[in-house]
């Protein structure tokens, strides 16, 4: 029986906190032009605590960007419930803000307008708008940037602006799709910290994809290894915070990288075999 037909029971117990996201026995299938089915995710539960930033590692082609877009709204499920702060996720919304691979930008839109355009979309006033615009600009560095052309702009600043156009909608739920991807380390680490100065503004739920082990370590609270469109690894990144090259070099961090690679190596023998 497909699930998502099935009432919501949403009740959260007292004293406790309702989750940002759950995912109920998610599944999603695709249909190739050869009419083979392929499983992109496979009856997969999942719950993420508010305020929490999971980082989801794993191999290319095994449901990780498919698991985001469906939590996004963007692409439906083929079974099973996704609740977004306990309610049913059925397209995309204001609640959940998306940063892809690749910025976004208008670039026919000065970076102040960009960073704007989510709210004006929503009808905020003028002077709404733009108090919160200029907050972001501040957050984020790029006070000095808001007349200017995303063309005029390095990666890096471009990657701010996509970041700070998503925190200005204020959502609760931050997907991330590898949005640092490309970048060398140096703009990476300023990125890192941006964001980090972004969340404790705001304590939202972060799930971030990437391919980067060192970079699941900086960030996140837990990381989840996604194989054959399930979890094949769940563990918490208990580090010290802030994390410097110390504490991302710790016997703690090598031992929860050391799990992560020998989880994706047994999968990499497994498509050899």
């Amino acid at each position: 029986m497909n699930t998502s037909t099935q009432a919501l029971n949403t009740t959260v117990p007292a004293g406790r906190e309702r989750p940002a996201v759950e995912l109920r026995n998610v599944t999603k299938q695709f249909q190739l032009a050869s009419g083979r089915t392929v499983t992109a995710v496979n009856d997969l539960s999942l719950t993420i605590p508010q305020g929490q930033f999971v980082c989801l590692v794993g191999p290319s082609g095994h449901g990780k960007s498919t698991l985001l877009n469906m939590l996004a709204g963007f692409t439906p499920l083929s079974q099973g419930q996704i609740l977004a702060n306990g309610e049913q996720v059925t397209g995309p919304g204001p609640d959940r803000g998306v940063v892809f691979q690749r910025d976004t930008l208008f670039l026919w839109r000065r970076v102040a307008d960009n960073v704007g355009f989510g709210l004006a979309a929503r009808g905020v006033p003028a002077a709404e708008r733009k108090r919160i615009v200029d907050r972001y600009l501040r957050l984020t560095g790029l006070e000095r940037y808001g007349r200017a052309w995303p063309k005029q702009l390095s990666g890096g600043m471009r990657r701010r602006v996509a970041i700070a156009t998503v925190f200005a909608n204020e959502p609760g739920i931050l997907l991330m799709d590898e949005p640092f991807v490309g970048l060398d380390y140096a703009r990476r680490a300023d990125l890192y910290e941006v964001l980090g100065t972004l969340r404790a503004q705001s304590n939202c739920t972060v799930l971030f994809i990437t391919h980067e082990i060192d970079e699941a370590l900086v960030l996140g609270d837990r990381m989840l290894v996604m194989v054959g469109g399930e979890i094949a690894l769940d563990e918490p990144i208990d580090l010290p915070r802030p994390r410097t090259g110390r504490e991302i070099t710790s016997p703690r961090a090598q031992e929860l990288k050391a799990a992560v690679i020998a989880r994706l190596d047994a999968t990499q023998i497994q498509d050899e075999a």
